[in-house]
């Protein structure tokens, strides 16, 4: 391998870790705000089916997940 093929891959594979790195606050901190929100936060399919809830989302409607999961958002 030569040094400049070498280099590029070295390279590629520090920017991975940090885009990597990035990721993963970025996921942190939308996890933080859809758990913590005092607002209901729900994630559905395109058909209505529920994918998943907020705690306070849960509260709102005053099921748990398994039961939300069986609905979809016509049926609220």
């Amino acid at each position: 391998m030569c040094s400049e093929t070498l280099f590029r891959s070295i390279s590629y594979a520090i920017e991975r870790k940090q885009f990597e790195k990035e990721l993963r606050k970025s996921e942190e901190r939308y996890h933080q705000i859809f758990s913590r929100s005092k607002y209901a936060i729900y994630i559905s399919t395109p058909s209505g089916e529920f994918v998943d809830f907020n705690p306070a989302g849960l509260e709102l409607f005053g099921c748990n997940e398994e039961e939300l999961s069986t609905l979809t958002v016509k049926e609220l």
